[in-house]
C-alpha cells in the first residue's frame, strides 16, 4: 500500500487507499509555472509529485518508492478540460495511463435513465430496441423503456434488446391483453431471469382507464363464429387466455348470423356454453339476429340453469305472458316452452308436450293453432294434469283437439297443473 502526499498552497493532504485513483483536482495553483509538492528528494520512502498547469497543458511527475531518477514518470494531459486515470507506480516503478472517464456515468445520465431507454425499431408484437451501450446479456432486473411504433394487436408479443429476444408477459407472469403496448405511452418492462420473459410494468389496459369502464367498452366483443355457435373475442383487456365467466359477467356482440335455434356462445376460448332464457325456455329462432346487438349476462335463469341468459331476446315482448312469439312446427312433435304460440303445420296428428312443472312458473302462458286436417295432441308431463273447466285429464294425461284447424291457449295455474284458458273447437277431448 503506497501514500501519496501532496503540499499545496493550503498544506491539503492527500492520502490515496488504493494503487488507482481518478481525477486529482488542486484547486490552489499558482498561475504560473505551477506547484511543486513533496519531501526532499534522495530520501527513501517518499513521494514527490508536480503539477504544472495552464491555459493548454498539464502534467503530473511521480518518482517510485526509492526516488531513484531511474523510476521518474511524467504522465501528461493533452487537453486542459479532460480528465484522466492514473496507476500509481509499484515498486518497480511502472505506471500506466489506465483510460478517461468515458465508462463511467454522469448524475444527469443517472437522473435520465439514459442508458436504458431505446428507440424501438420494430413492428406490432415484434418489438426492437438497442442499447447503448449494447448489453451482452439480459441479468435479473434489467431495466428498458420504450415508445412503441405499434400497439400490440395480440397477447405474445416480444421484445429484442441488442439481439436477445423473449416474451413479454404482464406482472403476473400471465399474456398481456390486446393493446397493453401502446404507441403513444411508453413502455416500462423489467426482465425477470429466473422465468427468462420481460414483465411489463405498465400495461396499458390492465390499467383500468374510467371512460372505458363508462362505455361498457370491457364487456363489447366481436363475433367470429356460426350460426348457433357464437364465438367471440372481448374488444379490450381480452384474449388473455385466463378469461373464465362468473356471476354477473356480461358481454355484448353483433352475430355474424341469425340463430335458428338452440345456441351456444364460446368467449375468449372459454366454452363453449349454452345460451338460455331467464324464463328456463330454449332460445327461440331469430331471438340472435344479425345486425342487431345481443347482450348476454352469465348466471342461473329461474329454473335454476347456468348458462349466458340472453336478455334481449329480438322480437320478444315478454318472455312468459306478454306478447307471444310465434313458432312454426312442421314436424309431428313439439317440446313447448311458455310465452309461444305455436302454430302445427303437419298433415299428421301432432303432438306438443308441455314444460315440465321445475321449468314453468304460475301465469306461464301457451298458446296453439293448428293448420291440417289431422288432430293435434297436447301431452302433459309426469305428475301433470290440464283442466278443461270442471273436467281434469288423468295424470300425464292428453287433450286432443276435434279438428286439426282447432285453437287452445292454456295457462300454469297451480303446481303441476295446466288449466285451458279457451278453445276454438268442436270439442277437446281430455284423457
Amino acid at each position: 500500500m503506497m501514500a501519496i502526499r501532496s503540499q499545496v498552497s493550503n498544506q491539503a493532504l492527500l492520502t490515496s487507499s488504493s494503487p488507482t485513483f481518478n481525477a486529482i483536482t488542486a484547486t490552489s495553483l499558482s498561475a504560473s509555472g505551477g506547484i511543486s509538492a513533496g519531501l526532499s528528494s534522495g530520501a527513501a520512502g517518499n513521494f514527490f509529485q508536480s503539477f504544472s498547469p495552464n491555459t493548454t497543458f498539464g502534467s503530473m511527475i511521480i518518482r517510485s518508492n526509492n526516488n531513484s531518477a531511474n523510476y521518474d514518470n511524467i504522465l501528461t494531459n493533452a487537453a486542459s478540460g479532460a480528465a484522466r486515470t492514473w496507476t500509481l507506480p509499484d515498486a518497480t516503478g511502472t505506471i500506466a495511463l489506465t483510460s478517461g472517464l468515458t465508462p463511467y456515468a454522469t448524475q444527469v445520465q443517472v437522473q435520465q435513465s439514459a442508458f436504458n431507454v431505446g428507440v424501438d425499431t420494430g413492428v406490432a408484437d415484434a418489438y426492437i430496441v438497442n442499447l447503448t451501450p449494447a448489453v451482452g446479456a439480459l441479468t435479473d432486473g434489467l431495466l428498458i423503456t420504450f415508445t412503441a411504433l405499434y400497439q400490440n394487436n395480440t397477447n405474445s408479443p416480444t421484445l429484442t434488446v441488442n439481439g436477445i429476444t423473449k416474451n413479454i408477459v404482464n406482472q403476473s407472469g400471465g399474456a398481456v391483453s390486446i393493446t397493453d403496448i401502446t404507441g403513444f405511452t411508453p413502455s416500462y418492462l423489467m426482465y425477470a431471469e429466473s422465468q427468462d420473459y420481460w414483465m411489463l410494468l405498465n400495461a396499458s389496459v390492465n390499467n383500468v382507464q374510467a371512460n372505458y369502464l363508462q362505455n361498457a367498452l370491457y364487456y363489447s366483443a366481436t363475433d367470429a363464429g356460426a350460426a348457433n355457435a357464437y364465438d367471440v373475442t372481448l374488444d379490450f383487456g381480452a384474449g388473455i387466455g385466463s378469461f373464465s365467466p362468473s356471476y354477473g359477467s356480461q358481454v355484448y356482440f353483433i352475430p355474424d348470423n341469425t340463430n335458428t335455434g338452440a345456441s351456444t356462445l364460446q368467449v375468449n376460448g372459454q366454452g363453449p356454453t349454452g345460451i338460455i332464457m331467464m324464463d328456463g325456455s330454449a332460445v327461440p329462432p331469430g331471438a340472435l339476429l344479425a345486425t342487431k346487438t345481443a347482450w348476454l349476462v352469465y348466471g342461473q335463469n329461474t329454473t335454476g340453469t347456468l348458462g349466458w341468459i340472453l336478455m334481449n331476446p329480438q322480437g320478444v315482448t315478454s318472455p312468459r305472458n306478454g306478447g307471444l312469439t310465434a313458432v312454426s312446427v312442421s314436424g309431428t312433435t313439439q317440446a313447448m316452452v311458455a310465452g309461444r304460440a305455436y302454430i302445427f303445420n303437419n298433415a299428421a296428428a301432432t303432438t306438443g308436450s308441455l314444460p315440465t312443472s321445475a321449468s314453468s312458473v304460475i301465469g306461464d302462458i301457451i298458446k296453439v293453432k293448428g293448420r291440417s286436417s289431422a288432430a293435434w295432441i297436447i301431452q302433459a308431463n309426469t305428475g301433470q294434469t290440464i283442466t278443461y273447466g270442471d273436467t281434469s285429464s288423468s295424470t300425464a294425461g292428453t287433450a286432443t283437439s276435434a279438428l286439426g284447424s282447432d285453437s287452445i291457449q292454456l295457462m300454469y295455474v297451480a303446481a303441476n297443473v295446466w288449466s285451458i284458458d279457451w278453445a276454438l273447437s268442436s270439442g277437446i277431448i281430455l284423457a
